[in-house]
């Protein structure tokens, strides 16, 4: 094998890779700032009607979405823990929202190791 072609292998490919990496997630947050007003209104909606497959579709994309605030999961918290119904796609959906306001809201300056 020839050293350019070595050298090629061993640096450029790996950066494409990368470029293409932050390309595509460049990509995700775009779609993600597009999407997110109307899925914090569709969720709004379907807590106002009682439509359980429709807030627990809304409510995984909201806290999927990387332009969600500590605000708007309060916010999630307290309407879905409103409906005091004891349906089993609601519990899974206040499970998640409750998994990411622990991640949020643990801190990382007393960590011992």
């Amino acid at each position: 094998m020839d050293n350019g072609l070595i050298l090629y292998i061993t640096l450029f490919i790996p950066l494409d890779l990368v470029a293409i990496f932050y390309m595509l997630l460049g990509r995700r947050k775009k779609n993600d700032a597009m999407n997110f007003k109307s899925d914090i209104m569709n969720f709004e909606r379907a807590i106002a009607t009682h439509q359980y497959k429709s807030i627990n579709k809304y409510g995984f994309r909201l806290i999927q979405n990387t332009q969600l605030t500590m605000k708007h999961l309060s916010a999630m918290s307290k309407s879905v823990n409103s409906l005091k119904d004891d349906n089993e796609e609601l519990k899974e959906l206040r499970s998640v929202i409750y998994n990411k306001y622990l991640n949020w809201s643990r801190g990382y300056l007393n960590n011992k190791f």
